[in-house]
């Protein structure tokens, strides 16, 4: 019998699944807190937080909201790792959305 882990992914294999599918946005939720995922034209891989951290990462009242650049999907994996490294299970959320291009909403039939 299968255990209650099978049903469960790793968030490396979640992202690669979902890259594979040609998403390029998404939104990550790790317990409480959602940071956007973006890859760029150039492949690059972006990290949006928009919580107030100081230059450790920490939550700060004076910090600032961070845009972070990667270059594979393992170093954002494992970038969000490091925060969670003391705890065993982590409960994750992935959204994916559509970028949006607002040429597409003029464009008329002729």
């Amino acid at each position: 019998m299968s255990g209650v882990r099978d049903c469960y992914m790793s968030l490396q294999d979640a992202l690669n699944m979902l890259m594979a599918e040609l998403n390029r946005t998404f939104m990550l939720t790790i317990q409480i807190n959602t940071v956007a995922i973006i890859i760029d034209n150039q492949g690059h891989y972006k990290l949006f937080d928009s919580h107030s951290q100081d230059s450790h990462g920490n939550v700060a009242t004076t910090g600032k909201s961070i845009l972070l650049e990667f270059n594979g999907i393992e170093e954002v994996v494992q970038y969000l790792q490091s925060f969670y490294a003391a705890t065993s299970v982590v409960h994750f959320e992935i959204c994916t959305h559509l970028p949006y291009d607002q040429n597409s909403m003029y464009k008329t039939n002729q």
